[in-house]
């Protein structure tokens, strides 16, 4: 996570032109600063993340959202919860060769999504040696699963929707239109068109774009104990402390939590999102007997399935109200599993 990220003094001008009020003006800052955002500008994020690092409901957030998306400040792929800062490359590009062997890697681990040609193009725009960086050191054929084009613009808000279902196959033993009386070609075409073998159907999409073996590197095929540090560290801090060093009692812990089956990475950052969405696990309630308030740390996570289970069933969801009291969540969220979660995550009422 990088220590700081610049904002140039045109973003208030850029402000006052388009006449920003101040949750507008908020959230383009925090987009611009906010721990997920990489130095490409094309990063995963969630709605959930930004409802709770913001505090804000999800009808608030929308509001500002929708705005920023329209005046092309941002896209943003609903379905995969990856987002673009449009001009990203235009303030801040990664210039050495280290930073762009980090941009490649973090671009290899997005998930599908089809924001990919509008990055390429505006790449191009602003950052063309970078451009030519990425022709050489991604997979040939890389993104090209997606669609070339994003969506038309047919209404203002420029979202990306998911591509429409195929139609339905016809149903099993349905009767072909009679041929009798009609030319005999036609007759025999409908007999073969009856009797041929059906078109096997193509390939589902990956989940994720095709990663390619990398020399020094291990082909990501199944989790480690890093990517759950990395995980913990990309979602949590600095609310919450990072881990600096994965210890061979870390590494014991989380062999522990590996056993119980479904646990993929999804299901670790989901249940690591649901430890930073907690005001009392982060810290914001008052401390028992004039201590420190309690703050979650990585060891406590993974610290055993009692405090999964606790963190799971909702036992530290809830806002910190006033007077300093954790108050529980009640509702059709209050148990949500991992997965469920990023569906209605830090609703308030």
């Amino acid at each position: 996570m990088a220590e700081y990220w610049r904002v140039k003094p045109d973003l208030w001008a850029h402000a006052r032109r388009n006449k920003w009020d101040e949750d507008t003006r908020t959230l383009a800052l925090y987009l611009l600063t906010c721990p997920h955002r990489t130095t490409e500008g094309l990063f995963w994020l969630p709605k959930p993340y930004m409802w709770a690092d913001l505090a804000w409901d999800p009808a608030r957030l929308d509001r500002s959202f929708d705005r920023l998306v329209t005046e092309d400040f941002i896209a943003y792929d609903d379905a995969a919860e990856v987002l673009l800062i449009v001009k990203a490359m235009k303030y801040q590009r990664p210039d050495n060769e280290n930073q762009q062997k980090a941009a490649v890697k973090a671009l290899l681990a997005l998930p599908q999504n089809r924001l990919w040609p509008r990055f390429l193009s505006v790449t191009r725009e602003h950052a063309e040696p970078f451009a030519d960086y990425l022709e050489q050191a991604l997979p040939k054929g890389f993104g090209e699963a997606l669609p070339q084009t994003l969506t038309p613009k047919a209404s203002p808000i420029a979202r990306v929707s998911p591509a429409p279902a195929p139609a339905p196959a016809p149903l099993p033993g349905a009767i072909a239109p009679s041929s009798s009386g009609d030319d005999p070609a036609d007759a025999g075409a409908a007999e073969a068109a009856a009797t041929r073998e059906p078109e096997p159907a193509p390939p589902a999409a990956p989940d994720r774009l095709p990663v390619p073996e990398m020399s020094g590197d291990v082909p990501p095929a199944a989790l480690t104990a890093g990517d759950i540090v990395n995980a913990w560290n990309e979602i949590c801090p600095p609310v919450l402390p990072e881990v600096r060093d994965l210890t061979d009692d870390r590494r014991d812990k989380l062999r522990n939590r590996l056993v119980k089956p479904g646990r993929d990475a999804t299901w670790w950052r989901d249940y690591f999102a649901r430890i930073r969405a907690s005001p009392f696990l982060c810290g914001e309630g008052p401390g028992r007997n004039g201590c420190r308030p309690f703050r979650a740390t990585f060891d406590w996570a993974i610290s055993g399935e009692r405090n999964v289970a606790k963190v799971l069933e909702g036992n530290y969801d809830g806002e910190v109200i006033r007077n300093g009291i954790a108050r529980g969540r009640t509702g059709p969220h209050a148990a949500a599993r991992p997965g469920e979660f990023t569906a209605g995550l830090y609703q308030r009422g």
